[in-house]
Parts: structure tokens; sequence; C-alpha cells
């Protein structure tokens, strides 16, 4: 059967992205039988496989999207000195939020936090190596 043709000003389909969506149901698929083979051969007879498998699955993109929330959106910190008082004591625990400041300058009054540059991690180690070594 042919095609019906398309209106004028239809949207042409997104053959891209239904090529990634196979693409990703395939690798999916493969993923379960692979895993459900894997389990088959380590679990007792009466468990079904491909019930862990597919919780497996799901734990595993769980911890990928917690991994990529803290790289990428927000990451706990431990405020470990007095360094920060009288705003933040020792102890205090905060999560730095790391999108807003993509697309803005940081506005008075808001709490910034940096990395130090490498020089000063590189002497601070070396620091730490040196009193180890005299400690002996």
């Amino acid at each position: 059967p042919r095609a019906a043709p398309r209106a004028a000003g239809a949207e042409k389909p997104n053959l891209a992205a239904a090529d990634v969506r196979g693409r990703l149901e395939a690798m999916s698929r493969r993923f379960d039988r692979d895993a459900t083979d894997l389990l088959r051969t380590w679990l007792p007879e009466d468990v079904d496989a491909r019930a862990v498998g597919r919780s497996l699955r799901f734990y595993l993109r769980i911890v990928a999207v917690s991994f990529l929330v803290r790289w990428f959106v927000a990451e706990p910190r431990y405020i470990e000195s007095s360094s920060m008082a009288p705003t933040f004591l020792p102890g205090d625990q905060i999560a730095v939020e790391k999108v807003s400041t993509l697309a803005r300058l940081p506005a008075p009054g808001e709490v910034v936090l940096f990395r130090p540059p490498r020089s000063a991690l590189d002497a601070e180690r070396q620091a730490e190596l040196d009193r180890a070594a005299r400690r002996g």
C-alpha cells in the first residue's frame, strides 16, 4: 500500500529520534536477556531471573540518575571548619546548587563555594605527606 500524501505544512517524522529510540530499546532488550542469562547461573531455580533483571535495571537507572544529579545539579557538602562562621558552623550540612549561576552572576548575599587552585591542593597534599613521614 502506498503512503497517503502529506498535507502542506505537515511536519516530517523525526527519523533520527525514532532511530535512537529503537537502538535504546534494542540495547535494553539485550541487557535484559544477558542479565537474565547471567542471573540464571547464580540464582536458585525457583527465582524468576527476569524479574530480578528488571529490578536490577531499575536500580541501575536510579544510581545513574543520582550520580548525574550530584555531578551536574546539586552536591551535598559538609562544613568542616569555622571558616564560614557565623553563617555556617562546623558540622553543618548544606546542598550546593550548581545550575543557577550558569546563566547569571551570583547575587549579593549569596554563599559561593569554589574549588581551590590545583597548586593549593598539591601543596596541602605534600604537607600532609611530610607530616606523615615525620611521624614515622
